[in-house]
């Protein structure tokens, strides 16, 4: 509530904002000197025209200044004179607001987002400044939206975008979804449903997952109910905004509840229960609203264990996860003993260099669509066309995350300096297939030199 009332008042600093006085700055990275935010900024500016004005924010100008020195080292050249240094604190609106008041797109790399997300959402909203995460918490992103999202939301009032899950989380999932169902549309077929399948792949040296997201995990589990709360606010906000719209066609498929052994793949498949399905969703509906030639599909997202030994180490640990998380003397042992009840995987450290160098993901969509509409009408129809998208990539977390959110940042500064129409959808609280399902996102990631490939296997399954 306390948050609600906030969003009614505009600060004065974003009406001036608003008129362009003061965003000296292109795109600021929030978070610079955290694990992930020195990915971010590393990438940002190796991928970045000089003429893109970047800032650096944090609490402590000393660690900032070293990360800097830190990017220039391993990028070869010297970006000191590139970055602008910010001293922004989560307990300290004001800085927060002088910060967003420079800044044309932000990037927020500060989590877990349920803790420190909402004020750096709404000095953004208060200085007009579009924001972008690298979130995976589903509370908290369908939190923004009910607070600030909906045609007459502070968001769209004040001219920005806020837009949550731009990392690994979920922009291979969202777009490689709209990227195989265009496909299949292009080719005269109509889509059904895309099933999507994530594979990670470690080296030797094992993989590993910094504290931060095994925090955010375990404070998702233990608030399920606040986000069916927040659903039930969404629904009843959006209530008729979907008159009209078209639903997918064709059999929805079973929900996998537990293990299968997909044949396709040669590995066993469990849902994935990050925010990837709740986010294509929002995407799928959001769309179909607003475009009547866009045609729906029904989605799952999965993710892929090789043995049956992985399998039973994912079943003792969900277990131990579902009991600890609903006590709070659980959720206490839980947090203080990551590298314990993860064999190592979550650790304060995150992964070593040598692990990250090692580490890749494939993201595979299984599509099924129909020859023709006469044929997805026909009652009990299965679909006959199928189309394969594979999306592969280096390291998801860090590395392969880096460059989906930077890449988004600088489509994103690209159209909202457009002076002819835009490519994106209008302000708002928006998903990630919304914003960017008209630009060259897709042609922009495959263009830089980081090992991100999008293929298609037209009738391979």
């Amino acid at each position: 509530r306390r948050w609600s009332e906030l969003s009614e008042r505009k600060s004065e600093e974003g009406r001036m904002a608003r008129g362009g006085e003061k965003k000296d700055l292109d795109i600021v990275v929030y978070g610079a000197t955290g694990f992930t935010g020195q990915f971010i900024l590393k990438e940002l500016l190796r991928s970045a025209g000089p003429d893109v004005a970047v800032g650096a924010a944090g609490r402590n100008p000393a660690k900032i200044a070293k990360v800097i020195a830190d990017a220039s080292r391993e990028l070869g050249m010297d970006v000191s004179s590139r970055v602008t240094t910010l001293v922004a604190d989560l307990n300290d609106q004001d800085s927060l607001q002088k910060m967003t008041a420079r800044a044309k797109v932000l990037v927020n790399a500060v989590g877990p987002y349920r803790k420190f997300g909402l004020p750096v959402v709404k000095a953004c909203l208060d200085g007009s400044c579009s924001y972008l995460d690298i979130c995976g918490e589903p509370e908290f992103i369908e939190k923004v939206d009910l607070l600030y999202g909906g045609t007459n939301g502070l968001a769209a009032q004040n001219e920005c975008f806020v837009v949550s899950g731009v990392g690994f989380d979920s922009i291979p999932c969202d777009m490689g979804t709209l990227h195989n169902q265009l496909m299949m549309k292009e080719m005269g077929l109509v889509p059904s449903t895309v099933e999507s399948y994530l594979t990670l792949k470690t080296g030797k040296s094992g993989g590993a997952v910094h504290y931060a997201t095994y925090e955010a995990l375990i404070l998702g589990f233990a608030n399920a109910r606040n986000l069916k709360d927040i659903r039930r606010g969404l629904k009843e906000r959006n209530a008729g905004n979907d008159r009209g719209a078209k639903k997918p066609v064709g059999p929805r498929p079973k929900r996998l509840t537990g293990a299968k052994f997909e044949p396709k793949l040669g590995a066993y498949c469990l849902p994935f229960l990050g925010s990837d399905a709740s986010i294509v969703r929002r995407t799928q509906n959001a769309l179909a609203c607003a475009d009547a030639d866009f045609d729906p599909v029904h989605h799952s997202a999965m993710f892929t264990v090789a043995s049956k030994w992985s399998l039973s180490l994912f079943a003792i640990f969900g277990g131990i996860l579902q009991f600890l998380v609903k006590y709070k003397w659980g959720r206490t042992l839980l947090l203080n003993h990551p590298k314990l009840f993860t064999a190592g995987f979550f650790s304060h450290e995150g992964p070593s260099p040598k692990q990250i160098a090692e580490t890749s993901f494939s993201m595979t969509f299984h599509g099924s669509g129909y020859a023709s509409r006469e044929e997805a009408a026909e009652v009990g129809a299965k679909p006959s066309r199928h189309l394969t998208t594979i999306i592969e990539g280096p390291e998801p977390g860090y590395v392969a995350c880096s460059c989906f959110v930077s890449q988004a940042a600088l489509t994103l500064l690209d159209e909202i300096q457009r002076t002819e129409k835009k490519n994106v959808c209008d302000y708002g609280v928006r998903t990630t297939g919304e914003l960017l399902v008209k630009t060259d996102y897709l042609e922009r990631l495959q263009a830089q030199e980081n090992g991100i490939r999008i293929k298609t296997l037209d009738g391979l399954w």
